[in-house]
């Protein structure tokens, strides 16, 4: 994952174009949250992304629906990877 040079505006613009969330605002550039709600259930949906030194990250995907939650970390990883 080349997150090195990535932007946080690079970030937030691949996440955005995968999942309908929003972004939440945080004091840490390293750290990125999107948060949202599924439109057929209403399930929240937390998205957190913490970059890490070496060309690393930590994707986190909290809801209780386990199935869109894979789904959605497989989607975001390729996602992220192409930024």
């Amino acid at each position: 994952m080349a997150t090195a040079n990535t932007s946080s505006q690079t970030i937030s613009k691949q996440v955005l174009s995968v999942a309908n969330v929003g972004q939440v605002s945080s004091s840490q550039n390293n750290f990125h949250r999107f948060a949202g709600r599924t439109v057929s259930s209403g399930a929240l949906v937390l998205v957190s992304l913490e970059l890490k030194e070496s060309s690393a990250a930590m994707l986190t995907i909290n809801t209780e629906k386990s199935v869109m939650a894979s789904m959605l970390l497989r989607d975001l990883k390729q996602a992220i990877a192409q930024a």
